[in-house]
């Protein structure tokens, strides 16, 4: 089994309100059929589950290799076909992100994967930069669309700031979110905004749903298991963005350009309509969806 015998180490303070804790969640250890030696862990305080003990940084690394990742067994279904199913939804949210301003705009992603949310901000115009571990991913983002992506933050140019940083499914990957959140303060301009999707891994209606009608069939542990290190609620993601200096514009739980109506599936409607319901209601949708400023006033 792929990082079966992965080196591990133990995070004891909460990343959001540093409260130390050994409080186990019994609960997503049991969603995620984790092996013995793996285990999550809650905080008390602020709610924000997180994975514990987990794989060191370099075991995280190898997960994130273009084969095991992005292609090959350890994928539900073909890469290429989910990068290429999320291209309206990318196009919506870039749309939205970016509103009523004019001219080129400096466009920034972390994790940028192949580069598919880039190539369609490039093609609006805006200058592009992004970030991704995979050396593969990046190989493929040059391939396809002339993207030159770096490996890490710091390899970014010095001295500019972004009109859009965007983060889709990303937080929730990587060993120190907080710290991940301080970085991107400091790089978004005064008008800019910063827009990130993460799930709301099991405690949302959908996977409640998904579980009342799926009892009986049990899920097989694998690697994507171990891929999520944080698991964050609506508010513990609002506090941690603040708690650096950030000031929420919106957060919904339920986007409806992921379900959207130009497929004119029956299951796409019930579902929008199902999750519409849920975030209404309860905050209770299958994603967060946070948007971001440093400057108060734009709020």
């Amino acid at each position: 089994m792929f990082l079966k015998n992965a080196s591990t180490e133990t995070i004891e303070d909460c990343n959001n309100c540093e409260t130390p804790s050994s409080l186990r969640n019994r609960r997503y250890e049991k969603f995620l059929m984790l092996p013995s030696h793996y285990g999550v862990i809650c905080c008390p305080k602020c709610q924000l589950s997180w994975l514990s003990p987990r794989p060191t940084a370099d075991s995280f690394k190898e997960l994130y290799r273009f084969e095991n990742y992005f292609s090959g067994e350890h994928v539900p279904q073909n890469y290429e076909e989910i990068s290429q199913s999320r291209l309206y939804f990318f196009e919506q949210r870039l749309l939205k992100a970016v509103g009523h301003r004019t001219g080129s705009l400096r466009v920034l992603e972390i994790g940028a994967a192949t580069g598919e949310f880039l190539n369609i901000a490039a093609k609006y115009g805006h200058h592009v930069y992004g970030v991704e571990l995979s050396s593969d991913a990046r190989a493929v983002a040059k391939k396809n669309y002339q993207i030159d992506l770096v490996e890490n933050i710091d390899q970014l140019e010095l001295g500019l700031d972004y009109d859009l940083i965007h983060l889709n499914h990303v937080l929730e990957h990587v060993p120190n979110p907080k710290a991940l959140l301080t970085q991107l303060a400091k790089k978004i301009s005064p008008t800019g905004i910063i827009v990130i999707e993460v799930p709301q891994q099991f405690d949302n209606d959908l996977d409640r749903l998904r579980r009342a009608i799926f009892f009986f069939k049990k899920k097989k542990f694998d690697a994507f298991s171990l891929h999520h290190t944080y698991f964050f609620g609506c508010e513990n993601l609002r506090s941690m963005s603040e708690s650096v200096g950030l000031h929420v514009v919106s957060l919904k739980t339920a986007l409806p350009e992921k379900t959207p109506f130009r497929t004119p599936l029956f299951k796409n409607i019930l579902l929008r309509g199902f999750l519409f319901l849920a975030d209404k209601m309860h905050k209770g949708g299958n994603i967060i969806e946070i948007k971001l400023t440093r400057n108060i006033e734009n709020v």
